[in-house]
């Protein structure tokens, strides 16, 4: 199965505070200002890990992994390890970082992924389909995946934009309805001012709205990691035609210009014999070869993840108020969605 993992910070996404204001005469005349916001020191720097399947099954048991910093890398105070813990699962919360991953926490996040798919289906192999970043693409990152058997996809280099589901299709709809739901929280407070540690619940609700209960299998077919190259979307094939595409492992200089390094360094030879060397070595196996087991968790019922509602029009809806919801749902940068 396949499956993207990425980051990005949560912690630095605020409502813009844009809308409707009084010129500056009517609001000297009627004594009015906005609110000071109380500074929240619970909103510390904080990252998500962001996970999603092409199994819509599996999606709700995947670990979405938060890494908020404190002072020290301390852990926090218990009334907020509370707030976590009312979050549910799938939601993780690893203390002692600075705030973003590093080859540490990539190789326990693996670890964990693997546990969680071996534990739902132990026949499935891992493709796991990643940028180039340095966290990813590190000889102790990938030796230690190779040793998990887990497959190694690299996206190329400067193209997660175009190529990574999760940067293509989830981040940005999902930074949006964090700040929805603080300008909710904000419309719904008598002085309009979010309440301390608030920040908690509002990114896990979009998060498990956007991500854990969505089904993604179509977003991976349309971006090439589907059952047909025909299933891509027109960004892509305005690149490349799906007639072009076929799949082959990477030569040594292709695999250096794909991930935009060097190729006569060992360290680039190291990365390209791993992560071609774990399909190589998946050849040489009988077509029925299941992958090394991971560590055993229990996994409650869960309903599968569905696929994202769009619902239609009523049929006596003004035309304008129909083209207005249209055009919002329109991303500024990407088309197909």
């Amino acid at each position: 199965m396949f499956i993207n993992m990425d980051e990005t910070q949560v912690s630095s996404i605020k409502h813009s505070g844009k809308g409707l204001v009084a010129i500056n005469k009517v609001k000297r005349d009627n004594l009015l200002s906005q609110p000071k916001q109380p500074r929240d020191r619970t909103d510390v720097k904080t990252s998500l890990m962001g996970t999603v399947c092409d199994c819509p099954a599996l999606q709700p048991f995947l670990p979405q992994v938060m890494l908020p910093k404190y002072t020290k890398r301390c852990v926090p105070p218990q009334r907020f390890l509370d707030a976590y813990a009312i979050t549910g699962g799938p939601f993780e919360y690893w203390h002692g970082s600075v705030g973003w991953t590093d080859s540490q926490i990539m190789k326990k996040r693996a670890t964990r992924l693997r546990s969680i798919v071996s534990s739902f289906n132990s026949d499935a192999w891992i493709v796991l389909i990643l940028d180039c970043s340095h966290v990813h693409l590190n000889v102790k990152t990938i030796a230690h995946l190779k040793r998990l058997g887990i497959l190694v996809l690299m996206l190329p280099a400067k193209l997660t934009w175009l190529c990574q589901l999760l940067h293509v299709y989830v981040y940005s709809g999902l930074k949006s309805l964090i700040r929805s739901g603080q300008c909710a929280l904000r419309l719904s407070s008598h002085d309009g001012s979010v309440p301390i540690g608030a920040w908690i619940d509002i990114n896990a609700k979009a998060i498990r709205e956007v991500i854990v209960d969505r089904d993604w299998q179509d977003s991976f077919a349309k971006l090439g990691a589907g059952d047909s190259v025909l299933d891509m979307n027109n960004q892509l094939r305005s690149y490349v035609a799906a007639e072009d595409v076929t799949p082959s492992l990477p030569t040594m200089d292709q695999f250096a210009r794909m991930v935009n390094r060097p190729s006569h360094t060992v360290i680039t030879a190291r990365l390209h014999s791993m992560v071609v060397g774990g399909f190589l070595d998946l050849q040489q196996l009988p077509l029925n070869a299941s992958p090394g087991p991971g560590a055993m968790v229990d996994l409650p019922y869960l309903p599968a993840a569905s696929k994202r509602a769009r619902p239609a029009p009523a049929d006596d809806a003004p035309w304008e108020d129909v083209v207005r919801k249209y055009l919002r749902r329109r991303p500024s940068g990407i088309s197909d969605l």
